[in-house]
């Protein structure tokens, strides 16, 4: 699936996703880290070789974020862990950017983003 299909990019949530993405293409980040712990879940990324903190949401806006993201990458609800690949556009070219699932130890959802060297 691709994330420039408009069927899924015009609700809030994928307008967030987007924003995240882009801004992410823009500054030269390596990776974004969705961990939906806890009542504020946050968004980390990996820029100059270490993780950042970047933003924090409220937990029922972590799980429209991560169904976004796994039905842009045509994934069931249920898969626990897997990886795929989410197809966007920015400054005029076409970008692949990963996409991986996984639990923590303490079972606490992590979504990452890897994004291709400039």
């Amino acid at each position: 699936m691709d994330a420039r299909d408009s069927s899924l990019s015009s609700s809030p949530t994928a307008k967030l996703c987007n924003m995240l993405i882009h801004d992410a293409l823009t500054r030269g980040v390596t990776a974004v880290e969705f961990v939906g712990a806890g009542s504020l879940p946050a968004v980390n990324q990996h820029f100059e070789g270490d993780w950042q903190p970047y933003m924090q949401y409220p937990a029922p806006l972590f799980a429209a974020v991560a169904r976004h993201l796994r039905q842009l990458a045509g994934w069931d609800a249920e898969q626990a862990e897997v990886a795929g690949t989410i197809h966007v556009s920015h400054e005029g070219r076409d970008v692949e950017v990963a996409l991986t699932a996984r639990r923590s130890t303490d079972g606490t959802e992590i979504l990452t983003l890897r994004f291709p060297a400039r």
